[in-house]
């Protein structure tokens, strides 16, 4: 599998440097010539560009409004293009991840001209557009960057990650109000279902589930201070305390999706990590009879004409799959209104939907069989490469990573907040430093 990796990472490499946008790209790489105190400024920007996006994304004011966000992803590909102007040492290489979602975009650009809703469609590409700009951006940032700056990165969004935690357990337990209908009416006994400051609890389930792995990973780092892996793991307890109090079942079953991989994976493997994951069982088994609501909500999974929001999801999936076999090669259009303006004519009476509830058939609705085989495809070529990574290479991260997107796209077979800027450019930072990891293995 190795092999077959490195040669398709050549032949990506090959193909986008020779590429007319390669070759583009290549001319205008150094083409200008600035004093070396600019170049160091505008580095300087760069490497500061990350830590404003990434600590921006769970901010109050860009819960609902992502048009801030937009700009700051804007505001950073200037700054990159400014930095490869000017600055010829800065490093760039292309793989197959970089290949792969190359891919996925053009579908989604073919889907847009190719659809009957353009005016929503463009703005939904607009949309796309800056989301990937995001994976690139993160990709000449961290492969330009040292392991400690990157490791930085990590350690900020962890503790941002818990902060936000520690707000959603506050909000539990001083019964904060729900914002939004998301208790079955069926359901007699209503809940706090926290949001933290997302505005939303399974967004907020959606972006915890990204950081959790790799808090875990961080509390089991050798560090020179016990007490710092003791906080590292507390982060760790505050952000699974906080996904079971948003209610989310999607995300339940991410996460026991998550602990069956990381079980037959260390079980098998590393027979020493046995304590650490008993101890996650425990702790899941605790929670199921501690807190009602991590208990009834996980009953409510196995009801699936009990509960009215499992009712709505079966009855858009069913409507969703009329309208991928009508729109199967080119789909509807890239963004939710677009997705919205098609489902109209296909929805079931009373059952109104913004999003599929499933990201793989929304991508495919919306953007068609390019773009969803694309997307199949960086799926399968980043879990490859991580495996790789952690089995062959002994890079610990690689599992960290590797379960982030299990969670993730589990989580994403019932809901479709992986499209929301908040999951998806954590997700989109979490692939760009797979090539991390290759760089610092083919350097040694």
């Amino acid at each position: 599998m190795e092999k077959l990796i490195n040669n398709l990472d050549n032949f990506a490499d090959s193909t986008i440097k020779n590429s007319i946008l390669g070759k583009t790209f290549s001319a205008f790489h150094g083409s200008l010539k600035v004093n070396l105190n600019i170049q160091k400024l505008f580095l300087k920007l760069l490497l500061l560009m990350p830590y404003i996006i990434l600590c921006s994304l769970p901010l109050p004011f860009f819960a609902n409004n992502r048009l801030g966000i937009g700009i700051i992803i804007a505001i950073s590909l200037i700054i990159i293009f400014i930095n490869l102007a000017i600055n010829r040492n800065l490093q760039i290489s292309f793989n197959t991840l970089d290949f792969t979602i190359t891919i996925f975009y053009l579908g989604i650009i073919i889907s847009t001209f190719n659809s009957y809703f353009l005016k929503e469609s463009l703005i939904g590409l607009g949309k796309y557009s800056l989301l990937i700009i995001s994976y690139f951006l993160f990709r000449v940032i961290l492969y330009n960057t040292s392991n400690k700056e990157a490791e930085k990165l990590l350690i900020i969004q962890t503790i941002i990650a818990t902060l936000i935690s520690l707000f959603g357990i506050y909000q539990y337990f001083t019964g904060t109000p729900q914002l939004a209908t998301w208790e079955d009416i069926s359901f007699g006994d209503i809940h706090t279902r926290v949001y933290s400051t997302l505005g939303n609890p399974n967004l907020l389930a959606g972006y915890l589930l990204i950081y959790l792995p790799t808090a875990l990973y961080l509390s089991l780092k050798k560090y020179n201070s016990v007490f710092y892996n003791l906080m590292l793991l507390l982060s760790s307890f505050f952000m699974l305390t906080c996904i079971s109090f948003t209610g989310s079942r999607g995300a339940y079953i991410g996460l026991g999706a998550g602990i069956l991989v990381l079980s037959s994976l260390f079980i098998i493997k590393a027979k020493k990590y046995t304590p650490f994951i008993i101890t996650i069982l425990i702790f899941t088994i605790c929670m199921l009879f501690t807190f009602p609501i991590f208990r009834e909500r996980i009953v409510t999974i196995f009801s699936p004409w009990g509960y009215s929001s499992n009712i709505f999801r079966l009855n858009v999936w069913s409507a969703c799959y009329e309208m991928l076999k009508d729109n199967f090669i080119f789909g509807v259009g890239p963004g939710n209104i677009a997705f919205e303006r098609a489902y109209g004519l296909y929805m079931k009476s009373e059952f109104y939907a913004l999003g599929a509830y499933n990201i793989f058939l929304e991508i495919a609705i919306q953007c068609g069989i390019i773009s969803f085989l694309a997307f199949i495809s960086i799926l399968i070529a980043s879990l490859s490469k991580l495996h790789i990574l952690f089995w062959l290479k002994k890079q610990r991260f690689a599992i960290a990573i590797f379960l982030s997107i299990i969670l993730v796209m589990t989580h994403g077979i019932f809901d479709t907040i992986f499209f929301r800027p908040q999951v998806m450019i954590p997700f989109w930072f979490l692939l760009a430093y797979i090539a991390k990891l290759e760089q610092d293995e083919r350097g040694k």
